[in-house]
């Protein structure tokens, strides 16, 4: 049967926002944790976090939790500014680009960086991870703490977390077999003034980084407040608190597309992996070049071969976006929840404009 097509296009924003590359730290003068209170496991009485939930997973030891929290709390504690070389694997295929990043979160990259610690993050990571204290680590000749975050007994990340300020230093993410996924490090770290750097220059090789922001892209990203969100999700939007997982809501956003049509982004995070869904009213083509469409539950979804994983697809009125660094079996796990549906016979074209937005 053949699908009407409509003359209007519709433009699905992938603005990555959601996943910025941060790094967030300790406050100035904090003591190092005692590396003999790493086996020490957390009770009862220390499991809520600033939600009022309980967050912490059983089996997680107290020094690695008070280092994760205290690096949530200390956004703005330590002046510094550095490169990260982060290196990502995808399908056999290794990336690695640098990019620099300062004090406060504030980054250059918009994916596959250093996840950032913000209280949210942070309560994300211990309610979906056991996290303990490994043992000794140094980067950039720096002592730091090794924290592992694993999952019913499988490592899921390790992270350098700096003695001397609490900086989150490097970060290495794997999958179940142990194989990597993404590496990010500082090679080079200039704190009050004082610069450090690494022996060795940044690898060369492919970028995933995103291109330039297409003219058709939203402008006027405004955050929204949680509590707003009921408003959102009464009109029809797909607001979900969380999805499968661990992934809880971490951040909202509005951005305003030509004709002011509203675009609605909710990131989702277990704080070592990120999602970003994107919704706009409107109609998706059922056909777009380098896509390809799959089967997905009762429907289909186009799926782009890139990293992080791209797919987009009808939910009822809605065209939805999805970017994440997970593979894609996983991410499309993480979204079963959200509305997606064919509609067939009101499909209509995509602007190909908007995919100047997607990685690589």
């Amino acid at each position: 049967m053949s699908r009407a097509r409509p003359t209007t296009a519709v433009a699905v924003l992938v603005g990555l926002a959601g996943l910025v590359a941060l790094v967030l730290l300790l406050p100035s003068g904090w003591s190092p944790v005692d590396r003999a209170s790493a086996d020490v496991d957390v009770d009862t009485v220390d499991a809520v976090g600033p939600s009022g939930a309980a967050v912490v997973a059983a089996g997680s030891s107290a020094a690695a939790v008070t280092l994760l929290r205290r690096a949530a709390d200390a956004e703005d504690g330590v002046e510094y500014q550095g490169d990260q070389e982060i290196t990502t694997w995808h399908d056999g295929r290794a990336a690695t680009r640098t990019v620099t990043v300062t004090e406060a979160g504030e980054s250059t990259a918009t994916a596959n960086g250093v996840r950032a610690l913000t209280d949210r993050t942070v309560e994300a990571l211990l309610a979906a991870y056991v996290v303990r204290v490994e043992g000794a680590g140094t980067v950039l000749d720096r002592p730091a703490h090794v924290v592992t975050a694993t999952q019913d007994g499988v490592l899921a990340a390790r992270m350098w977390l700096d003695d001397g300020t609490g900086l989150m230093l490097r970060q290495d993410v794997v999958g179940a077999a142990g194989e990597p996924r993404r590496s990010a490090a500082f090679v080079s770290l200039t704190l009050g003034g004082k610069a450090t750097t690494s022996a060795g220059s940044p690898s060369s090789g492919p970028s995933f980084a995103p291109s330039s922001p297409s003219s058709a892209g939203p402008s006027g990203w405004t955050v929204l407040p949680l509590t707003d969100l009921a408003r959102w999700g009464a009109e029809g939007w797909p607001v979900r608190q969380s999805l499968p997982g661990g992934m809880r809501l971490l951040d909202a956003r509005r951005g305003t597309l030509p004709g002011d049509a509203p675009v609605l982004q909710l990131t989702y995070g277990d704080g070592i992996c990120a999602i970003s869904v994107f919704a706009q009213r409107g109609e998706l083509a059922d056909e777009l070049s380098g896509w390809q469409r799959q089967d997905w539950d009762d429907g289909t979804a186009l799926v782009r071969d890139s990293w992080p994983e791209t797919m987009t697809w009808q939910g009822g009125d809605l065209v939805i976006t999805a970017v994440g660094d997970l593979e894609l079996d996983e991410l499309q796990d993480r979204l079963a929840d959200l509305p997606h549906d064919d509609r067939p016979g009101v499909m209509t074209r995509f602007a190909r404009s908007a995919l100047s937005w997607l990685p690589g």
